[in-house]
């Protein structure tokens, strides 16, 4: 009841309403902005890269694994997904023998399971730790949250 208090008196309630019913558009976007509120935003998509880079750095770089990363294209596919097939010549394996292989040893803080479907890592995130992340950001600073320069001095 406290929580809900405090939610309702910072006037908080519509943001917490649409962070726990959509968190996962939230999620989505703070991979490709930047925070111009001035705090501290967290990437889960170069998170999960470097993670990643830990098993396939003597086959791609960093940033190619950040640039593989993408959005399924099916949202019950997880939240991100990382496609195996530029690592089939350097492993001499198929696709989807090498995204098993993968997501046997995977591990990170911000991913809560992986899932494997044909050739590609399907990655859902944790939703504790985000949901955290996006309460601390609207009770860090709840009369900019959500604010944005995106489009500014463009025509729409």
């Amino acid at each position: 009841m406290s929580f809900y208090y405090d939610i309702h008196k910072f006037g908080l309630l519509k943001h917490i309403e649409f962070v726990i019913i959509s968190w996962r558009i939230y999620v989505l976007t703070t991979i490709f902005t930047v925070n111009k509120r001035g705090g501290f935003e967290l990437d889960y998509k170069q998170i999960i890269a470097e993670d990643l880079s830990a098993q396939l750095s003597e086959h791609l770089s960093l940033e190619d694994i950040y640039q593989l990363l993408e959005n399924p294209k099916n949202e019950d596919h997880g939240d991100l997904a990382f496609p195996t097939f530029r690592l089939a010549k350097a492993f001499r394996k198929n696709p989807a023998e090498i995204a098993n292989d993968i997501a046997e040893d995977f591990s990170s803080k911000v991913v809560e399971k992986v899932n494997v479907v044909g050739p590609y890592l399907n990655f859902y995130l944790d939703k504790n730790t985000v949901s955290t992340q996006v309460l601390n950001d609207i009770i860090s600073s709840p009369s900019t949250y959500g604010n944005s320069n995106v489009g500014e001095g463009k025509n729409i």
